[in-house]
């Protein structure tokens, strides 16, 4: 059957500036109201049924950033569904992710349905023709500039089960009707308009009247009223937003009421305030609440408190403190150790045992420390607690269930540690530089392993990756050049860019099936990288993962290397054999042709796609110069940067009817003609011979007894017994001959051939 050119033959357009881009979502779906969406599966629980709206695709194109670059945008009327279905599994819409509709201009409405909890920042950023949202009372959180400058938006209600708002939630949105009540704007409900405190009218008051209907005063609300000097918060409200009155440097006191149970990040930084008492009604105090005040010499922290923030009062330089063995705490009448701030330069160091938070920086570049016990009170240690301390080993107790980012970054004499399975997290920079860390055991409790976590601990050799961890972050175990062995089970669903960058001694490592991306550098310069397993589940592969692991044995077929499993040894076709390869027939079973695989291969003119494959990476055919025709299937669905650049002579024949949203806006940027609705004839598929079709099985002829040769634009058979077929190598027949002693069939131009006579094939090159 002859193949046939649908659609109109187009050449690629130029694009100008450059391009980077980054797939954000794990399925897409329709909506009731018609509009495609696109969701992330929350991977935070290892058997989650929800997921989160999200943006498509994340770019940035020439210094300019977008979400939805090169993918439809929803517009009019929008109703999130409450479950969507993916592979045969229910999931719930639980979130609408930060970013999920910025600048969906076409938006008119937008019904949230009753599962979402949390909306987040500048989620509908931007959306000028957006007139009305409907929150349900499902929702809890909004984020900063989460509706800002949507200019139609005229009216918002708040329900009641909103307890945190974020900053700049409704900036320029100039329709809104707010509730005014003393130069002071309010959103609210039926029941309660004056529900959420947005924001000051004005910075240039000195005091203010808060309704006592008011429950929740939003982020930033006060921020920067230099003017103010008293304000009355009164017993309705449960919850001041983060910089809700940051810079108010003219407020020397203030009452927090016993309602009050959250206290936002920076929520008084930068305040005039002298003393501050924080009620027992109080469980959470955010990052830098109270940083810089400058003025602040007396404050009591509750018994109540169970989740301080980091920096809490950094910059605080007149606070008075409580000493016990020379350190330095803050609490309350009844326990003045709840938090041990500052503690003294010494090789040991017992903390009280009422102490319940050891602070951010408490035991900062004390070099000197050799041994500290940490007594069963303490439930916290903050961000960089013994960061750069000489401690030798730590036994951290089981109360202890938050670890901040960086908590004994540096400590370079550290060999022995021990995580409690109260924790569930391994946070950033957690051990980042402690040399002299050989190996941990990572309880069972634990979900992550932050970013930066490992990097440079250069003596350890060896880790095991529980089946409680989903994610390891980025550059988690960089540097950690002598870690040999690394064991990851099932659980592990996302790994971090350069997570194992520069593991020079790893010897293997094996991929699990839950794996679908390995992202930039993920294990690049890892020199002595000799076997790696990859699932067939993988989806993507950048092109730098193995960059500089030049020690990998790959598997090999025709003129590719491959790397895959025991099943399927050509999952991933990693590069060409050489540069000078004139054709490649890519497995049947290969699903991703890795960026730059055939990158330079100039006096390539042929390559055959299977229908298995789904990706092609960035710049994999660019300069192949000598290419005459390639077919894509339909089957791909993402192609890269440049794919084909420079690939002018092609014809590149596409089943699809139209560029699939998955392939780069530059995929044949100075590349060759395009023809869309291919057809590709089923009974070609496989090894199958017809007319038009010389089959992918090559075998060689045995040289003693046939001669197959090329001079000019002739090609010479000799010797043989059965009819003779040439094809090209798109398989198209172009000459036959019957039985001589010697057979010649001229050909139009230079390329690969196939040479068929009964059951054997070779190939030929003509080059004249």
């Amino acid at each position: 059957m002859k193949n046939k050119y649908l659609l109109t033959v187009l050449f690629a357009s130029m694009i100008v500036g450059q391009v980077w881009a980054q797939k954000e979502f794990d399925f897409s779906a329709i909506c009731s109201s018609g509009q495609e969406l696109y969701y992330k599966i929350n991977t935070w629980e290892s058997d989650s049924c929800t997921v989160s709206v999200t943006y498509p695709y994340y770019s940035k194109v020439a210094s300019v950033y977008t979400y939805y670059y090169g993918w439809n945008k929803p517009s009019g009327d929008l109703i999130i569904p409450e479950a969507v279905t993916y592979k045969g599994k229910e999931y719930f819409v639980e979130n609408i992710m930060g970013y999920a509709f910025y600048d969906c201009s076409g938006l008119t409405s937008v019904v949230i349905p009753k599962s979402v909890k949390r909306i987040g920042a500048y989620a509908f950023h931007n959306c000028k023709s957006l007139k009305s949202v409907s929150i349900p009372e499902s929702v809890i959180s909004i984020g900063d500039d989460t509706f800002s400058s949507c200019e139609s938006l005229e009216s918002v209600n708040i329900p009641n089960t909103v307890i945190n708002i974020g900053c700049r939630v409704f900036a320029n949105c100039n329709k809104i009707q707010f509730n005014e009540e003393n130069d002071v704007n309010y959103l609210g409900n039926a029941d309660n308009q004056y529900y959420a405190l947005i924001c000051a009218k004005s910075n240039e008051k000195t005091t203010y009247e808060i309704n006592s209907k008011c429950q929740i005063i939003a982020g930033g609300a006060f921020s920067n009223c230099n003017a103010l000097k008293s304000i009355t918060i009164p017993n309705s409200i449960v919850s001041i937003g983060d910089w809700a009155f940051n810079g108010c440097i003219c407020v020397s006191e203030i009452t927090i009421p016993e309602s009050v149970t959250t206290i936002g990040a920076s929520a008084f930084a930068r305040c005039g305030l002298k003393t501050i008492d924080i009620p027992n009604s109080v469980t959470s105090i955010g990052d830098y609440a109270f940083n810089s005040c400058v003025e602040l010499k007396s404050v009591k922290i509750s018994n109540s408190v169970r989740k301080l923030g980091n920096r809490v009062f950094e910059g605080c330089d007149q606070l008075q403190y409580n000493e016990y063995n020379n350190d330095k705490y803050l609490g309350n009448n009844e326990n003045p150790y709840l938090v041990l701030m500052r503690a003294a330069i010494q090789d040991t160091c017992t903390i009280n045992i009422y102490c319940k938070f050891i602070n951010s920086k408490a035991f900062y570049n004390h070099s000197q420390l050799k041994v500290v016990s940490i007594p069963e009170s303490v439930t916290s240690i903050g961000a960089e607690a013994f960061f750069g301390s000489g401690l030798l080993s730590i036994t951290i107790p089981n109360s202890v269930v938050y670890i901040g980012d960086g908590a004994f970054m540096g400590c370079e004499s550290l060999s022995m540690v021990q995580v409690p399975e109260s924790v569930t997290e391994i946070s950033n920079n957690m051990f980042e530089n402690c040399g002299s860390l050989t190996s941990i055991i990572i309880p069972n409790s634990i979900t992550k392993i932050g970013t930066q976590a490992f990097l440079f601990c250069m003596n350890m050799t060896s880790v095991v990756i529980p089946n409680s961890v989903i994610e390891i972050g980025v550059s988690a175990f960089a540097g950690c050049n002598r870690l040999t062995t690394v064991e990851m089970s099932n659980s592990v669903v996302n790994i971090g860019k350069s997570a194992f960058q520069n593991c020079s001694k790893l010897r293997s490592i094996i991929i699990p099936n839950s794996i679908t991306s390995i992202e930039q550098n993920t294990f690049e310069n890892c020199r002595g990288l000799t076997d790696v397993s990859i699932s067939d589940s993988i989806t993507y592969v950048d092109a730098s993962a193995f960059s500089r692991c030049d020690n990998i044995v790959y598997n090999t077929y025709d003129n590719a290397y491959y790397l895959g499993n025991a099943e399927n040894p050509y999952v991933i076709l990693v590069k060409a054999k050489s540069e000078e390869i004139m054709s490649c027939e890519i497995n049947e079973k290969c699903r991703i042709i890795l960026s730059s695989a055939f990158r330079n291969c100039k006096t390539l003119t042929s390559v055959m796609i299977p229908k298995s494959v789904i990706g092609i990476g960035n710049s994999t055919f660019y300069n192949c110069s000598a290419l005459e025709k390639i077919v894509i299937p339909k089957t791909v669905t993402s192609i890269g940067e440049e794919a084909f650049s420079g690939s002018y002579m092609a014809e590149i024949c596409c089943e699809a009817k139209e560029i699939p949203k998955g392939w780069a806006s530059t995929w044949n940027q100075k590349g060759g003609i395009v023809v869309w609705g291919y057809e590709i004839d089923d009974v070609n598929e496989g090894n199958g011979e017809n007319e038009n079709n010389p089959g992918t099985a090559v075998d060689e002829f045995d040289a003693n007894t046939v001669n197959i040769y090329a001079h000019r634009n002739t090609i010479f058979v000799e010797n043989v017994t059965d009819e003779i077929r040439v094809y090209d190598a798109m398989g198209r027949l172009v000459g036959k001959d019957e039985v001589h002693t010697v057979s010649t069939i001229n050909v139009d131009k230079s390329g690969v051939y196939i040479v068929r006579i009964g059951n054997n094939a070779k190939r030929v090159f003509v080059n004249w």
